[in-house]
Order: structure tokens, then C-alpha cells, then sequence
């Protein structure tokens, strides 16, 4: 059986409008893959198809070569992709023990406390608010806090949307050191980042997508050295 998370030429509609025409990425396990474009591009949309939370029009999406087009999201989630949608998104009314319980609710049950323990080994910073409502704490808390949901998930596959929205340099500089020690355990991460420096300094491979459309896929040393194609896909 084939390893990757493969996207194969998949169309993707949200509200009626095609946001998403023929793409084609595959994420390999213990790679880091960057996915570059303007705001607007598709980006977000088709994490939102991989993770199961927009139904796809066209095209296969196969985790280590079985379909998942079609699964609802908790099955897709079962499987090993765990997707960090952009906006630290977290259940604010619950405490961050219970968000991180919520996380491990598909593993067996004497795995579930191994899994947020590595969670909260990776971020101490959330022990001490473990009791707290998770609303309450900073953007970049919360982005711990859902970083930490993905990892109790135990992912193959992490989909990281604009992990960096809205937070301090300092923040980010904690975040990103994360998942290049889970791209180090062998997990295949998806990073969206709106900081291209940053995203183009750990990936091993590099998307840009224009209009919903892969315009450049190759090394992100070539986006440096032509940094014409990372310009215009912005401008377009």
C-alpha cells in the first residue's frame, strides 16, 4: 500500500462558487510541505476538504492509499489527519483539560492520559491552566491549545492553517519548533503560513496555489531565487 496523504485533481465548492479546480498535492510522512498563495487563494478550503469539513466535487483524497473523500470528519480524524484550522480554534466555554480530553476521545481509553501528557510535555506552558476555560487565555495559548489537541490525536498527518495569525514573532518562534521535531517523529505536516520566510526556511517542499489552481510546485529554495513567482501569485 502506497504511504502519503494524496490529493488528486480535486474540485471543491463552497457556497456555490468553485473555489478549487483540478489540485494536485501529496504530503509525504516525516516531510514538512509548505502551501503558499494570497488570501482568498484556496488554501483554507482545501484543508477544509482533506480534514473531511467541506465535501469535495471532483477528485480523490487517499491517506496511505485508501479514500477518504466522503468520511465525516472524527473518521478522517481516526485515521491520522488531524487539521489546526486557522483562528486557534478551541472550545472556549470548556477548561483546557477538558479540550485536551475532548482531543483524545477516539483512543483507547488507557491511552488517552499518555497522549495529553505528551501534549503537555510539549507545551508546560498549559499546565498550569489546565483548570482554566480556555476562552479566556491569550491567541497564542490557544494556539498551544489546539496544536496540543492535534498532537494527543496522535496524527500521520497534521494540517497546520496559519498557525502564526495574529501572534507575536516571540509565540510563533515557540510554534514552529514543534512541528519540525513532528516532521522529525515522522509525521507528514501541511503548513500554511503567512509568513513565506518562515514557512520557506523549514519546508522540504514547496505549493503555491493561485485561484484555487497549483501554480508552482517544487524546491523553496527556487521561491527564493525567484521570488517573481511567489510576487505574482500574491498580486493575482
Amino acid at each position: 500500500m502506497s504511504e502519503g496523504l494524496e490529493v488528486k485533481g480535486v474540485d471543491l465548492q463552497r457556497s456555490g462558487k468553485a473555489v478549487l479546480h483540478g489540485v494536485d498535492v501529496t504530503l509525504a510522512r516525516g516531510r514538512i510541505t509548505a502551501l503558499l498563495g494570497a488570501n482568498g487563494a484556496g488554501k483554507s478550503s482545501l484543508v477544509l476538504g482533506i480534514a473531511g469539513a467541506l465535501p469535495i466535487a471532483a477528485g480523490q483524497i487517499l491517506v496511505d492509499g485508501r479514500p477518504i473523500s466522503g468520511l465525516r470528519p472524527e473518521a478522517i480524524r481516526a485515521l491520522g489527519v488531524a487539521a489546526v484550522p486557522e483562528g486557534h480554534q478551541v472550545l472556549g466555554d470548556l477548561s483546557v483539560e477538558d479540550n485536551l480530553k475532548v482531543a483524545g476521545s477516539h483512543l483507547p481509553r488507557a491511552e488517552v492520559k499518555p497522549a495529553i501528557e505528551v501534549a503537555l510535555d510539549t507545551f508546560p506552558e498549559l499546565r498550569a491552566r489546565l483548570s482554566s476555560r480556555s476562552g479566556t487565555m491569550s491567541g497564542g495559548q490557544q494556539q498551544m491549545l489546539a496544536l496540543a489537541q492535534a498532537i494527543i490525536s496522535r496524527p500521520r498527518y497534521l494540517l497546520a492553517d496559519e498557525l502564526s495569525f495574529g501572534l507575536a514573532p516571540v509565540v510563533v518562534g515557540r510554534l514552529v519548533p514543534v512541528l519540525q521535531k513532528l516532521a522529525q517523529q515522522g509525521v507528514g505536516v501541511l503548513l500554511i503560513e503567512q509568513f513565506t520566510h518562515i514557512a520557506l526556511k523549514i519546508a522540504d517542499i514547496a505549493y503555491v496555489m493561485e485561484r484555487g489552481r497549483i501554480c508552482f510546485h517544487g524546491e523553496p529554495g527556487e521561491l527564493v531565487r525567484n521570488p517573481d513567482i511567489l510576487h505574482s501569485a500574491y498580486l493575482a
